[in-house]
């Protein structure tokens, strides 16, 4: 059985969904010039949803654009306005010296799946002090509530050892 991220993360995905939008707009268009030849429920239809005038025989551009392109700038308001609202930020020091710094949109279709994040930061053997803070877009406002989780921690690593910090929403930021 395919799970949702298979299903998201396959090859043809893109290749399909771009292409369904493409039909879906063509459908519309043909609609849009077929349907007033259909009967009085297209007159209807068209009027309700496309400013539809029966007797001059046209339609509404302004209402015909705002409906075709709803969708499309909806999105584009979202990702280009409000992007920083959506994604998590994570940050990384060792011993006081910055080593990454990196943002992550969320999962989803609409953008409310889960993040998924897998970092390797190489770090040489020897006592060290370790600060990772994970936040979410409003951590840098102080009116908001932002969700940031950090951990602070001096460690000993030995040559070759791997060391792995997870995130929880119960637990936050553990070192294993």
């Amino acid at each position: 059985m395919t799970t949702p991220t298979e299903f998201f993360t396959h090859r043809l995905f893109a290749p399909c969904l771009l292409l369904a939008m493409f039909g879906l707009g063509a459908l519309t268009v043909a609609f849009l010039l077929v349907g007033p030849g259909m009967g009085p429920w297209a007159d209807t239809l068209l009027t309700a949803c496309f400013g539809w005038n029966a007797e001059t025989r046209q339609h509404r551009l302004d209402t015909l654009i705002l409906t075709l392109l709803q969708p499309p700038l909806f999105a584009a308001v979202v990702y280009f306005f409000y992007a920083d609202d959506l994604r998590a930020f994570l940050r990384s020091s060792v011993d006081g010296q910055p080593r990454l710094r990196k943002s992550y949109s969320p999962g989803g279709l609409r953008g409310d799946g889960p993040t998924f994040a897998y970092e390797e930061v190489p770090v040489a053997p020897g006592g060290r002090r370790l600060q990772v803070t994970l936040a979410d877009g409003h951590a840098d406002r102080d009116q908001d509530r932002p969700r940031r989780f950090t951990l602070e921690k001096d460690v000993e690593i030995k040559p070759g050892q791997a060391l792995l910090i997870e995130f929880s929403e119960d637990a936050g930021l553990t070192l294993r």
